[in-house]
């Protein structure tokens, strides 16, 4: 229309729209090196090219489209032998790196939403650590914090630093980690088993207790009633110093794996299998959040239930002051003999 403004004639106006799209087109395609794309260029030109009075030749037209296809026979010819000369493990040279970045994406969104959610719970929490070190009544807990502090200091922010802690670390690990195990272990062994499933969970969240259990000990003892220490980090530090790094930061380790590993096996396995028969028998029909909210919480109580005994031995271990040395299954004798 602008161009007509100016007194072009139509086979003018069409040429120039032809030469803008093609060029576009040839800029954009990203399979081609810069000779290709000069060539190719140079023969849309071509195709473009018009008399100012009889329009496009068919002759310009017809050497163009030849050369665009020569072009790319000899790109998809390239291609192939390319493909079929690189070892397989040139070709795979990019994958550690994409399981790498899958690995860390799932760890980051497990970590993210579980510290969120622990945050939320958090006095939950610290009222069932309580009722496990003193064996009274969660409500009755609720009220003496809630009287001697408040709701946010008494109930809601002791141990809240080392619940990001662990929620971003050992819970985002065993979470994060698990569908990479999980497939690798179906490949391996074989089969779509229940089974198969719990063990990778198992071990997950083994693994990641093992490793991230400072992290556990020190929120313990910070939602416990009678908390010492001052912030997390100075818990960290007074641990050490005062109870040495292995028989103090890594205390209760053997109760805390054995949680972990009946938690995550029986959670995470649970989780699988519920979503699958659920989608199977037809009571959902897509692989959306109403799905993944009902097995959440079919796993997140049986998980709960398997674990709740190891659980409360590992809190009686970690909350241990200094000096005593009895191990989970002690502790769990004297509480049965109790």
């Amino acid at each position: 229309t602008v161009m007509h403004g100016f007194g072009a004639t139509d086979v003018e106006c069409a040429a120039a729209v032809a030469a803008v799209v093609v060029s576009s087109a040839a800029r954009t395609d990203a399979g081609e090196n810069a000779r290709d794309a000069l060539a190719r260029r140079r023969a849309f030109a071509r195709m473009a090219c018009v008399d100012a009075h009889k329009g496009p030749t068919r002759e310009a037209m017809s050497e163009a489209k030849k050369t665009i296809s020569r072009q790319r026979m000899t790109r998809s010819a390239a291609h192939a032998a390319a493909s079929a000369s690189t070892p397989d493990a040139a070709r795979a040279d990019d994958a550690p790196l994409s399981h790498t970045s899958r690995i860390a994406r799932e760890w980051l969104a497990a970590g993210v939403g579980c510290a969120l959610a622990d945050t939320l719970f958090n006095p939950l929490e610290i009222l069932k650590v309580r009722a496990q070190q003193t064996s009274r009544a969660p409500s009755a807990l609720a009220a003496e914090s809630y009287a001697e502090r408040g709701f946010v200091r008494g109930l809601f922010v002791p141990g809240l630093a080392a619940t990001w802690m662990r929620g971003l670390s050992y819970t985002g690990f065993r979470i994060g980690l698990y569908p990479s195990v999980r497939d690798e272990t179906l490949r391996v062994v074989g089969g779509d088993g229940f089974v198969t499933r719990l063990c990778a969970g198992a071990f997950t969240g083994g693994l990641g207790a093992l490793v991230f259990n400072p992290i556990d000990v020190i929120r313990v003892r910070m939602q416990s009633h009678e908390c010492v220490y001052r912030s997390t980090l100075g818990a960290f530090k007074e641990v050490a110093r005062e109870e040495g790094v292995r028989r103090g930061l890594w205390r209760g380790a053997g109760a805390c794996v054995a949680r972990a590993m009946t938690l995550s096996g029986s959670q995470l396995a649970t989780y699988d299998f519920s979503k699958r028969w659920l989608l199977q028998r037809g009571v959902f029909s897509e692989d959306a959040p109403p799905l993944h909210f009902t097995s959440s919480f079919l796993s997140g109580c049986v998980a709960q239930t398997v674990t709740q005994p190891v659980d409360t031995l590992k809190t009686l271990v970690m909350s241990k002051p200094s000096g005593d040395d009895r191990g989970a299954i002690a502790i769990a004798i004297e509480i049965i003999k109790k």
